[in-house]
């Protein structure tokens, strides 16, 4: 069988082909059918590129391709050459721009960011049954815009990770205060309703990280406004890895964004209000009239089931203080528990899943959709059982009970009696009655 030395098809519809391809994955691959489609590409690079791009993209490729060419002058509007507002990348595309390879792997990449936050965002305040985007195309579009707009004026104004020494830090400090006309004229090139849209996507990137903050156990975060400000894509790694950067002082005290949209406002004559102002990223939440299937109260979004138990743990600051009785109160067994929680490797799903399968036989279903009052009261019942059966899969010890068990008050004061005690027991005898005064 003899082998065909040129692709069956006429070049210009080939290039028409190339034309309706989905995006630069399939490009890509139809590359590497033949040296004849290849060469094909060869003669028209850059209409073919463009039109994949419009298509992959659609109308978010101009916001996307700004990204990308202020990453690209980065370095030459260094501290010493700050950007200056009338040269920067326009909001705009043209057929005729030219879109690298390598601009096309910095779209997909940059992408890809995007893509994530916007499921994460859409499971949170959309549709809670799905951590896969369900935003309509109206929707998912002011999303995408309202993130890439604000990485865009983060690569302007923003800080990088390596700025984490406190020298570093007052500078940063002193250079927010000196560019706040310089932030608020940005801002103001953009309509105020789609100011006050990067104003939300900005709190959704926030929220993100006290979740990721909460979950590894860090209570102290002056340092979210300077992650924030170091761009989306560390917000989503921070997510993804159930971890923070580590850090050892105080954040920055400005805030990155709110003040220059503040001013903006007030440069534009509007009420400086706009917290207040009714503009939504969404327009119709899935479910919100939805009730807990337990005590059937309205809760929509703050719904609980198999399908998000694992976001739970950022949501809830320390398990621990759903131990029973005076058990929520014995600092040693509940340091011990929290270590356990607060390690990335921890799935609050699992955990879920476990205690669901210790209470099935009192009528919980990990199916059913819980109200958060709900969870808690489950947590109550069953967290200190899951915790005996984690402790002896872990193989730590377990001293001689208490005759007092969970109920025991001592252990609430005496640090040598929790810690040479097990509370994690039932009581075996009564304890006595709290002396007269105690708050107890």
């Amino acid at each position: 069988m003899s082998l065909r030395k040129s692709f069956p098809l006429d070049e210009d519809i080939l290039h028409h082909v190339f034309d309706y391809l989905p995006d630069f994955s399939s490009l890509l691959s139809v590359l590497l059918v033949s040296k004849s489609t290849h060469a094909v590409f060869d003669n028209r690079p850059n209409s073919i590129t463009c039109a994949v791009a419009e298509n992959q993209f659609g109308p978010i490729l101009p916001h996307a391709l700004r990204v990308i060419r202020l990453e690209e002058r980065k370095h030459a509007y260094c501290k010493a050459h700050p950007y200056e507002l009338d040269d920067l990348p326009k909001e705009e595309h043209s057929s005729s721009e030219v879109i690298t390879s390598s601009d096309a792997c910095r779209l997909c990449k940059n992408s890809r960011v995007v893509a994530e936050l916007e499921g994460l965002f859409s499971w949170r305040y959309k549709d809670r049954t799905s951590n896969s985007s369900c935003l309509s195309n109206s929707e998912s579009f002011r999303f995408r815009r309202a993130v890439y707009r604000y990485w865009a004026y983060q690569i302007i104004f923003g800080y990088e990770l390596e700025d984490r020494n406190e020298d570093e830090l007052y500078v940063l400090e002193e250079e927010m205060e000196s560019n706040r006309h310089d932030r608020a004229s940005f801002l103001c090139t953009f309509p105020s309703q789609e100011v006050v849209e990067i104003a939300k996507a900005v709190d959704f990137l926030s929220s993100t990280v006290f979740w990721a903050a909460t979950a590894v156990g860090q209570y102290h975060t002056d340092f979210v406004n300077f992650i924030v400000a170091c761009g989306p894509r560390l917000v989503l790694d921070c997510y993804k890895k159930h971890d923070l950067p580590s850090w050892d002082m105080d954040g920055p005290d400005s805030d990155f964004v709110s003040d220059a949209i503040t001013d903006s406002f007030r440069i534009r004559g509007f009420p400086s209000s706009w917290e207040q102002t009714e503009v939504a990223l969404v327009d119709h939440i899935n479910g919100s009239g939805d009730r807990c299937d337990r005590c059937h109260t309205v809760k929509g979004l703050d719904l609980w089931n198999r399908t998000n138990y694992s976001y739970l743990k950022g949501r809830i600051r320390d398990f621990t203080t759903h131990f029973p009785k005076y058990l929520c109160y014995n600092g040693w067994e509940r340091l011990t528990a929290e270590l356990h929680m607060i390690d990335p490797k921890f799935s609050s799903a699992s955990m879920m899943h476990d205690i669901f399968e210790m209470a099935e036989s009192v009528g919980w279903n990990e199916d059913d959709w819980l109200c958060f009052g709900c969870v808690q009261l489950l947590l109550e019942e069953r967290l200190m059982q899951w915790w005996i059966e984690q402790k002896r899969k872990d193989g730590l010890p377990f001293e001689g009970d208490c005759w007092f068990g969970y109920k025991c008050r001592e252990q609430m004061n005496d640090e040598g009696h929790a810690r040479d005690f097990n509370h994690l027991c039932q009581p075996t005898r009564e304890q006595p009655p709290a002396p007269e005064g105690s708050y107890v």
